[in-house]
């Protein structure tokens, strides 16, 4: 299927821009609290690793498949996002001449909202890129992202603002198709993370303190390889969630 090149926006890489991944310093630290599970004690475990039974109220529902529907509620940054085949590609990229590849919803959510994504990031190898693909509620420089290291099979919880945080760490079992649904919720500073792969569900949580509304970012680094996001939807999560998320 033809593909279709998304009008982008180019944003300039500064010095204040190195930590657009997510990527932490160096730090020895584990995660802040860790747990994997599955049945019915997670939310993307009682969902069955689909984002529709999740939410009461839907703000975004993105399926990747109209270019008019995709620039309605985003904007891009850095190179450009193409649709192929319903799903967002973000990479492969060829640094320096590419390193980036973004979008950002036009719209900014209170201090409580929940987004779910579903994407592939296939396995890496190549330690000389970030090699990193995030979802991110953030407003312009600062916020927290769930990023995905596929070269270290690594998924982060990472604040952002002028440098990058760590705040939780968990190295999951990277499926060999590269599918996962990843969940990020904020209510006030604290943020929790899922991260769907198979039929194993790992959680991350953090606090980090921001300021004001956020937006939602989606976020290629130095990607050796194309990643896909399938659908991302954004909105209110039922009770029943809330109560898994807030454990």
């Amino acid at each position: 299927m033809r593909a279709l090149a998304l009008l982008i926006v180019l944003v300039g890489c500064g010095p204040d821009f190195r930590f657009r991944d997510g990527s932490a310093p160096d730090d020895s630290r584990d995660t802040d609290s860790r747990r994997d599970g599955g049945a019915c004690n997670t939310a993307l475990g009682c969902a069955a690793g689909s984002c529709d039974a999740l939410f009461t109220s839907v703000l975004i529902d993105e399926p990747f498949e109209s270019e008019a529907h995709v620039a309605s509620d985003w904007r891009a940054d850095f190179d450009a996002v193409e649709l192929v085949a319903g799903e967002a590609q973000f990479g492969p990229h060829s640094p320096p001449e590419s390193r980036y590849t973004g979008l950002r919803t036009r719209t900014s959510f209170p201090d409580t909202i929940t987004v779910c994504a579903e994407m592939r990031i296939p396995p890496g190898s190549d330690t000389s890129l970030t090699n990193a693909a995030s979802v991110g509620i953030r407003g312009n420089l600062e916020g927290v992202v769930l990023n995905l290291r596929a070269t270290e099979g690594r998924a982060e919880l990472n604040g952002l603002a002028d440098t990058a945080m760590l705040l939780a760490r968990q190295e999951p079992l990277w499926p060999s198709d590269g599918r996962f649904t990843v969940l990020l919720d904020r209510v006030g500073d604290r943020y929790v993370a899922e991260l769907r792969y198979g039929g194993t569900v790992s959680v991350l949580r953090g606090t980090y303190a921001s300021t004001g509304d956020s937006g939602i970012s989606l976020e290629g680094s130095e990607l050796e390889s194309a990643v896909f996001y399938d659908r991302v939807v954004v909105g209110n999560v039922t009770p029943a969630t809330r109560a898994l998320l807030d454990e």
